[in-house]
């Protein structure tokens, strides 16, 4: 949805499998809404942040075995 000041405002519900507990992170929702676009509907990914830690501008990897030719890497914005 879109206002008229030109604000867009969204809600997507995903049905996820938690396997870990992850650290929170930002990243913009129009970003992450492109990157995923890309991949086929019934892709099941694995979203990752393969340096653990605390500090929360570690990259996330986005992977998949059902699409092994594409890696998506996102680098979070500062809080």
């Amino acid at each position: 949805a879109s206002d008229k000041r030109g604000r867009n405002e969204g809600r997507e519900v995903v049905d996820a499998d938690i396997i870990e507990e992850t650290p929170a992170f930002t990243v913009s929702t129009s970003y992450l809404a492109s990157l995923l676009s890309l991949w086929p509907e019934n892709a099941v990914l694995d979203v990752a942040q393969p340096v653990a830690g605390k500090h929360l501008g570690n990259p996330i990897t986005i992977m998949s075995p059902s699409v092994p030719g594409l890696f998506q890497l996102i680098m979070p914005m500062n809080p």
